[in-house]
C-alpha cells in the first residue's frame, strides 16, 4: 500500500466520473439531501502535497492495522476498525488524510467493493452532525451508483415538507432527521467489502456541534466502517478514542528533505548557491527547529528563497525563529515592511477574513475591500476594487486563493489562531470598519429599487454586486457584535425603508435556495422590527417598538405569517427583545403559515430561557404544527434535555401523552431523551419508538425501551410487522442478534406473509440469515403470493442470500404467479426463470449448479425470458448448460427464442443463438418464420442477421403473406432490405392483394413508389387496385369441388406457401427447401377471384401451344396452374394483363 501512495505525483487527480451522478433520479436524490461540496478542501491538499513524503504514516503498523484488518505476526498492534492520529496544528494532518483518500478512491476506480468517504472540517465552516452525515451519504451512494431503497424512502416521504420555514433551517427543512441519514449511511456502507470513513480536523469542529458529532463517531467505531480521525490532541478525544489505537503525526526528516529538494528544484537560480551538502544542512536545520511542524518548514522556506547569496542563507538558517509563532511574526514584518499601499491591502485582507462570518469569494473579498467606510457613498467605486492577483503576493502567502471554488482562506487554522489572539492590536478598529462597511453597502443606490422581479434581474444583481448576499446575511451580526449599547447612524434609516429591507431580505433567503425560482422564494413585508428580532439588535428594537407606528410594529407579520416574536426566537440571540416584544403585545401563540408558534422555533434552537419566558406568558408546548410536531417534539428532536425538563416541569401532567416526542428522539439516536422522556412517563408511543430504532440500528434505544416492559413482539398497526422484521429488512446483524436474545418470534409474518427471514435474503445478508435460521427460522416458508425467500432473492439477484439459502437446503420450486404484469397470473415460475428473465447472472450460475429442472411448469421457457431482456450473458449461461436453443414455449405462440431476439432488436443474443444452432427457418403460429417477427420489431439489423443465415426471404405464411407484404402492412421500416435481398412484390396474398396495394391502402406513397420501382407490373394489374377503385373483377361462379382442394406444393423458386407436403402433421416444422413432387412440371399461381378459369387456360394456351389439358386448382382464391416451367415475369405481366383485358371484352 505504501509504495503504490508515495509513488503518485502532484497534483493527484480525482476522476471525474469516480463520485459523479449517472442518472437524473440519483442526482435529484443527492441534490436534495445535501449540497455540502466536500471535493474542494480535498483537492487543494492534494495540490499541494509534496511527491514521496508521508511513506512512514503508511508503512506505520497502526496504518496498516486499520487499512488493512490485520497485523503482521509478532506486532503489538492490534488490528482495529478506528484509528486516531493526534498532531500539533502544522504537523501535517491534512496532507497525509488527503493522500490517504486519493489513494483509496483510486483503488475504488477499479473495486467496486471498496467504498471511501471523507469530511474536511473548517474553522470558519460550522459544519454540524447532519452536515458530516448527509456528504458522507452521498459519497457512498455516488460510487454505488444508486440511492440505497432507506434513502429513496426517505426522500419519498420528505421532499413536499415544507413544515420549517426558520432561516436558520431553511436548507434543513428539505432534509430528513439525523438519525434516519445516518441509518442509510449504515445500510450503503454495508454494501461494500470495506467502507473507509476519513474524518480531518475534529478539533476544528465548531464547539456547540461537537456533542452531536462526538455521537455520530461514536455510532460508526460500532459498525463495520473503517474510521480514520486526525485531530490535535486534546483531552476530551483522547476520552472518545479511549481504547482505539492512536498515532501521533509529526514532521519526518525524509518529508522535509523532500520538500526541501522539490522547493529548490524549482528555483534553478540556488543550484549555484546550494550542493547536495548544504541541501542536507538545510533539511537538518529545518527539521530540528520545526519539532513536528512541516508548517514550520514551508514558512521558513519562503524566507529562505528571499536571500540571494550563501553567505545570507547560512546567516538566515542561524537567525531562523524557532516557535511557528516568531514565523508568523517574521512573516508579518515583512508584510509592513512592503510598500505602504501593498501593507495595507495586506492587512485589511487580513482583517476581513479574521472577522468575517464565513469564508469569502475572490470577488466578495474584492468588493469588501472597495468599500471605504469612512466615505458616504452611493455606489460602488469599482475603481477600488483591487485585482486578485496581488493577494497571495502582498500577504506574503499566508492566504490562498481556493481554485476550484475561488474562495480565499487564510493558509492554516493556526494563522487564524495567531490572528485572533492578536487581532485586537493588529485590527483594533475591525469590528468597527466591517459594520460601516456593511452598511454602507445598505444603502447603496441600487438596493432602493427594491427586491429583483424576475430571475434575469437577480442574477445581475448578484454578479454586479458580489458581497450583497453576504451583506444580507450578516450585516446585523456584525452590527450587533460592535454596537452593543448604542444605535449607530444609518441603521434605523435602512430599518425604515421598506423597500431596502425586502431587497436584502430577498438575498438573504433566496441565496440560500436553489432552482430557477429561488428569487421568488422569500418573505415579503419583512418590518424593521422583525430583522432587528432576528439579528438581536436590542436598542434598534427597543427604538421601533417606542414608536408611534400605526398598525403597532409589536403585532405586525410578514407574508410567511410571522411576528416579530417567530423573528426574535428562530435564532434565540436576545431574551430581552423576547421580553420587550410581550410586553408590547405580540401574542405569544401566534402561528406562521406553517402552524408553528415561537415555542416551536425556541425549543428547536434549544434556547432555555427563551423557552421558560414563553411558556409563563401562556404559550402552549403541546400544540402541534401542520406537520404534527409540537415545541416537546422539536425538543426531543434535537436533544435538548434542559428544555424537556422545562416543558414538563412547567406543563401540566399529561399534556404530552399524545404527542410524537419519543419517537421523534428515537428516530434522531438520541437515547438521553427517550430514558428522560420514559422516566417522566411519557412511554405511550413505546412500541412505535421500539420499532423506528429497531429499523435505525440503535441498541442502546432498544435496550433502554425493553427495559421500561416495552413487547418486543409488538407489531406496526399498518403492516404488522415486529421489530424483528424492521431489523432484519434493514440488514442490522447486531440487531437481529439482540431482538432473537431477548424472545423475539422468528416466525411472525407482515401483512404480506413475510417472516424477517424472508426480509432477510432479500437483501442477501447472510450474517442476519445465519443468525435467523440458528433460531430456528423456516426457510422454505412462502408469502401470501406463494413465493419462497429462495424465489425473492433470485428475483432481486441476491447471490449471497440464493447462495446461503442453497447450502442450506432450500429446494428450487416455483410459485403460483409472476411479477411481470405480461405473464398471465396462472404461470408457475422457478427461481432460475425470474433469475435469467432479469440478467442475475451470479444468482443463474449458482441455480444451475444445483441442476433445477430447466423449465417447471410455465408457459414460457426460461431461455426465452433471457433472449427477450437482452441478457446475453444469462443466455450464455443457459447453452452451455444444455439448453434447446429451438426450444418452444407452450402457449405463446409456440416461438423459439430467436423469434424473441429478433422482435426486440437483440441482435448480440441473436447472433449467439444461431452459432448456437438455432433454426433461421423455424415456424411458429401462423406459419410464420422468425423474419415476420424481426420484421413486426422494425429491426433493420435483425432483418439482415436472419437474411445473411438463409432466412427464407418470400416465404408465405397461412394466410399467403410474405415478410415484405408484412412489412407493408405494418409500415416496417425494413422493407428495403427485403427488397435488396430478393423478397418479390408481386407475390399476392390469400386477398390477392400484394405488396403495392397495402402501401396505398396506408396512404403512404413513397413506399408505393419504392415498390412500383421494383416491379415491372402496371397500376391497372388485379395486384394494385386502389381500396376505393370499381374496375374489380366480378367474383368466380360456381367453383368446382374440385378446384378448393389443399395443394400443398412448391416450385424450386423460393416461393413458399404452407407446409411441406412430406410432413403435413406438423404445422410448425422448419420450412427446409422442399422439392415439388417429381411430375416433371412446375406450380404458378395467379389471383382466382375475379377471374373466369376459361379466361386463364385461353392465356395459357396462347403461351404454351403444345399444352392440351391444362391443369388448375384453386388454392386460397388464387389459381394453381401446373405447367412445363416457370414463367418468366414479362409471360406473368402478360398473362395478368390478357385475363384482365379478356373480362374488360
Amino acid at each position: 500500500m505504501s509504495t503504490q501512495i508515495r509513488g503518485q505525483t502532484t497534483p493527484i487527480e480525482i476522476k471525474a466520473n469516480l463520485l459523479s451522478p449517472h442518472d437524473a433520479s440519483t442526482t435529484l436524490v443527492l441534490d436534495w439531501l445535501t449540497g455540502y461540496d466536500y471535493q474542494n478542501r480535498h483537492h487543494e491538499l492534494c495540490r499541494v502535497r509534496t511527491p514521496h513524503t508521508g511513506a512512514w504514516f503508511y508503512e506505520s503498523e497502526e496504518f496498516k492495522a486499520w487499512a488493512l484488518g490485520a497485523s503482521r505476526p509478532g506486532s503489538k498492534v492490534r488490528p482495529s476498525n478506528v484509528l486516531w492520529c493526534h498532531g500539533v496544528p502544522g504537523c501535517g494532518k491534512s496532507v497525509l488524510m488527503a493522500t490517504a483518500v486519493d489513494h483509496f478512491l483510486s483503488q475504488a476506480e477499479v473495486n467496486p467493493s471498496l467504498g471511501v468517504a471523507y469530511f474536511y472540517f473548517d474553522y470558519k465552516t460550522k459544519s454540524t452532525s447532519r452536515d458530516v452525515i448527509s456528504s458522507l451519504l452521498k459519497q457512498l451512494c455516488l460510487l454505488r451508483r444508486s440511492v440505497p431503497r432507506t434513502l429513496q424512502q426517505i426522500y419519498e416521504r420528505y421532499r413536499d415538507d415544507h413544515i420549517s420555514t426558520s432561516f436558520e433551517t431553511l436548507k434543513a427543512r428539505k432534509g430528513p432527521e439525523t438519525g434516519e441519514i445516518f441509518a442509510a449511511l449504515l445500510d450503503v456502507a454495508s454494501e461494500f467489502d470495506k467502507a473507509y470513513i476519513c474524518i480531518d480536523g475534529l478539533d476544528e469542529c465548531a464547539p456547540e456541534y461537537r456533542g452531536s458529532v462526538f455521537e455520530i463517531l461514536r455510532r460508526l467505531m460500532k459498525s463495520r466502517c473503517r474510521l480514520l480521525v486526525t485531530s490535535r490532541y486534546e483531552e476530551k478525544f483522547d476520552s472518545l478514542f479511549q481504547g482505539k489505537p492512536r498515532k501521533h503525526l509529526e514532521a519526518a526528516f525524509n518529508d522535509v528533505k523532500a520538500y526541501v529538494s522539490l522547493v529548490l528544484s524549482n528555483h534553478p537560480e540556488f543550484r549555484d548557491m546550494v550542493d547536495s551538502g548544504f541541501e542536507d544542512e538545510i533539511a537538518i536545520n529545518l527539521s530540528e527547529k520545526a519539532k513536528g511542524l512541516f508548517l514550520f518548514v514551508y514558512l521558513s522556506m519562503q524566507g529562505l528563497l528571499e536571500q540571494t547569496s550563501v553567505s545570507e542563507l547560512r546567516m538566515a538558517l542561524a537567525e531562523m525563529p524557532t516557535t511557528l509563532q516568531d514565523v508568523y511574526n517574521g512573516i508579518l514584518q515583512r508584510i509592513r515592511d512592503q510598500s505602504s499601499s501593498k501593507s495595507r491591502l495586506a492587512m485589511r485582507i487580513f482583517m476581513w477574513l479574521s472577522f468575517c462570518e464565513r469564508s469569502l469569494t475572490v470577488s466578495e473579498l474584492q468588493q469588501a475591500l472597495a468599500v471605504d467606510p469612512v466615505l458616504d457613498a452611493d455606489d460602488l467605486d469599482r475603481e477600488r476594487i483591487p485585482p486578485a492577483r496581488f493577494f497571495e503576493d502582498v500577504c506574503m502567502d499566508l492566504v490562498t486563493i481556493d481554485k476550484d471554488r475561488s474562495h480565499v482562506l487564510l493558509a492554516h487554522a493556526s494563522l487564524s489562531q495567531y490572528l485572533t489572539e492578536l487581532k485586537e492590536s493588529l485590527f483594533p478598529r475591525g469590528p468597527r470598519d466591517i459594520a460601516y462597511s456593511a452598511l454602507t453597502y445598505l444603502h447603496y443606490n441600487e438596493f432602493a429599487m427594491g427586491p429583483c422581479d424576475d430571475a434575469e434581474s437577480f442574477k445581475v444583481r448578484l454578479q454586479r454586486f458580489s458581497l450583497s448576499p453576504y451583506v444580507a446575511r450578516f450585516w446585523g451580526d456584525h452590527v450587533r457584535g460592535y454596537w452593543l449599547g448604542r444605535i449607530p447612524k444609518g441603521i434605523m434609516t435602512f430599518l425604515s425603508s421598506h423597500v431596502r429591507r425586502d431587497a436584502f431580505v430577498q438575498l438573504m433567503y433566496a441565496t440560500e435556495s436553489h432552482g430557477g425560482e429561488s428569487f421568488r422564494d422569500y418573505p415579503s413585508n419583512m418590518t424593521g422590527l422583525h430583522l432587528a428580532a432576528y439579528f438581536g439588535i436590542e436598542v434598534a428594537a427597543s427604538l421601533i417598538l417606542g414608536s408611534d407606528e400605526e398598525p403597532p410594529a409589536a403585532t405586525s407579520r410578514d407574508s410567511w405569517g410571522r411576528t416579530p416574536l417567530h423573528s426574535a426566537c428562530e435564532r434565540c440571540l436576545s431574551l430581552t427583545i423576547v421580553e420587550k416584544l410581550l410586553e408590547h403585545g405580540t401574542p405569544v401563540d401566534a402561528l406562521d403559515r406553517n402552524g408553528r408558534a415561537a415555542v416551536h422555533l425556541a425549543s428547536q434552537v434549544g434556547n432555555v430561557d427563551i423557552v421558560v419566558k414563553l411558556l409563563s406568558t401562556g404559550a402552549d408546548p403541546a400544540r402541534p404544527d401542520h406537520a404534527d410536531k409540537s415545541a416537546f417534539d422539536y425538543a426531543a428532536a434535537e436533544s435538548h434535555p434542559k428544555v424537556i425538563t422545562e416543558l414538563l416541569r412547567q406543563s401540566p401532567s399529561g399534556i404530552f401523552d399524545d404527542g410524537n416526542a419519543l419517537v421523534a428522539a428515537a428516530t434522531a439516536g438520541h437515547g438521553e431523551i427517550v430514558e428522560l422522556l420514559l422516566d417522566y412517563g411519557i412511554d405511550h408511543q413505546k412500541v412505535e419508538a421500539l420499532l423506528k430504532a429497531a429499523d435505525l440500528g440503535f441498541e442502546e434505544i432498544v435496550k433502554i425501551l425493553l427495559e421500561s416492559g416495552t413487547d418486543l413482539n409488538s407489531v406496526d398497526e399498518d403492516t404488522n410487522k415486529s421489530a424483528l422484521h424492521y431489523a432484519a429488512a434493514a440488514g442490522r446483524t447486531s440487531m437481529v442478534k439482540l431482538l432473537l436474545a431477548n424472545g423475539s418470534n422468528v416466525t411472525s409474518r407482515d401483512l404480506q406473509g413475510r417472516t424477517a427471514l424472508f426480509l432477510a435474503a432479500e437483501r442477501g445478508d447472510e450474517a442476519t440469515l445465519k443468525i435467523l435460521t440458528e433460531y430456528g427460522a423456516e426457510i422454505e416458508a412462502r408469502n401470501d403470493e406463494g413465493k419462497t425467500a429462495l424465489f425473492s432473492c433470485a428475483e432481486k439477484g441476491n447471490a449471497a442470500g440464493v447462495d446461503f439459502l442453497l447450502r442450506r437446503g432450500a429446494t428450487v420450486s416455483s410459485w403460483t404467479s409472476s411479477s411481470d404484469s405480461t405473464i398471465s397470473s396462472e404461470v408457475q415460475e422457478t427461481p432460475l426463470q425470474v433469475a435469467a428473465r432479469n440478467g442475475h447472472e451470479a444468482v443463474v450460475r449458482l441455480l444451475l449448479e444445483k441442476n433445477p429442472d430447466f423449465q417447471g411448469s410455465t408457459e414460457r421457457s426460461t431461455l426465452s425470458y433471457a433472449v427477450e431482456n437482452g441478457r446475453i450473458g444469462v443466455v450464455q449461461l443457459l447453452l452451455e448448460a444444455g439448453f434447446n436453443v429451438d426450444l418452444r414455449d407452450e402457449h405463446h405462440d409456440h416461438r423459439t427464442p430467436l423469434s424473441y431476439a429478433v422482435e426486440k432488436g437483440q441482435i448480440e443474443v441473436a447472433s449467439l443463438l444461431i452459432r448456437n444452432g438455432a433454426r433461421v427457418n423455424a415456424t411458429m403460429h401462423h406459419r410464420r418464420t422468425p423474419l415476420f417477427y424481426a420484421v413486426r420489431g422494425g429491426h433493420v439489423e435483425a432483418v439482415r442477421l436472419l437474411l445473411e443465415h438463409e432466412a427464407d426471404v418470400n416465404w408465405l405464411d397461412e394466410n399467403n403473406v410474405s415478410p415484405l407484404t408484412y412489412a407493408v402492412q405494418h409500415n416496417s421500416p425494413v422493407v428495403r432490405v427485403l427488397l435488396d435481398k430478393g423478397a418479390d412484390p408481386t407475390l399476392p396474398d390469400g386477398e390477392g392483394r400484394n405488396a403495392a396495394y397495402y402501401a396505398l391502402e396506408n396512404q403512404n406513397d413513397e413506399m408505393h413508389a419504392l415498390l412500383k420501382r421494383r416491379t415491372s407490373i402496371q397500376r391497372s394489374s388485379t395486384f394494385d387496385i386502389r381500396p376505393d377503385s370499381n374496375s374489380l373483377l366480378p367474383p368466380l361462379t360456381n367453383p368446382s369441388a374440385s378446384s378448393k382442394e389443399f395443394v400443398r406444393s412448391k416450385s424450386e423458386s423460393r416461393v413458399h406457401r404452407g407446409t411441406s407436403p412430406f410432413d403435413s402433421s406438423n404445422i410448425y416444422n422448419t420450412p427446409s427447401v422442399f422439392k415439388a413432387p417429381s411430375t416433371g412440371k412446375v406450380t404458378e399461381s395467379v389471383p382466382g377471384r375475379h377471374t373466369q378459369p376459361e379466361q386463364i387456360v385461353a392465356v395459357v394456351r396462347q403461351l404454351f401451344p403444345s399444352i392440351d389439358n391444362v391443369d388448375m386448382r384453386l388454392v386460397n382464391d388464387c389459381w394453381s396452374i401446373e405447367l412445363p416451367r416457370r414463367l418468366t415475369v414479362d409471360e406473368k405481366q402478360h398473362l395478368v394483363e390478357m385475363s384482365q383485358t379478356n373480362r374488360d371484352k
